[in-house]
C-alpha cells in the first residue's frame, strides 16, 4: 500500500516550490512578489491547520476527562463533535433535574413561587 502525502505535506511542498524554485526564476517583479505572497499564504494556512489539529486534540482530551470517556478515533473533529453533544445532553438532564427539585421545594414550602 502506498502512503499518500497529507494535506499539510502538500501545502508545505507547494509553498516551498513557489518560494525556492519558482520565485527566483521570475523576471517580472510583480509576478515574483505574487509568488512569494502565495507561498507565505500557504505557510500561514499550514500553521493554522497544525494549530487547529493541536487544539482539537486538547479539546478532545478535556471532554474525555469531563465525561469520563476515552474517545480516540482517528478523526479528532468527529470525536469532539460527539463528545460536545454528549456534554450538552448531560447538562440538559442536570438542568431538568434541578428544576424538578426546585419545584418540589417550592411546593413543600406551601407557596406557588410568587
Amino acid at each position: 500500500m502506498q502512503d499518500h502525502p497529507t494535506s499539510l505535506e502538500l501545502i508545505h511542498a507547494v509553498a516551498q516550490f513557489l518560494h525556492t524554485e519558482l520565485a527566483p526564476t521570475l523576471q517580472d517583479p510583480r509576478m515574483k512578489f505574487r509568488a512569494l505572497v502565495a507561498a507565505n499564504v500557504l505557510q500561514i494556512v499550514a500553521r493554522e491547520t497544525e494549530m487547529r489539529d493541536m487544539q482539537l486534540r486538547a479539546e478532545r482530551a478535556r471532554l474525555n476527562e469531563l465525561l469520563n470517556e476515552n474517545a480516540a478515533n482517528e478523526n479528532v473533529a468527529d470525536d469532539v463533535e460527539q463528545l460536545t453533544r454528549a456534554l450538552a445532553q448531560k447538562n440538559s438532564r442536570g438542568r431538568r433535574r434541578r428544576r424538578r427539585i426546585s419545584r418540589r421545594r417550592i411546593r413543600a414550602c406551601g407557596t406557588n413561587g410568587d
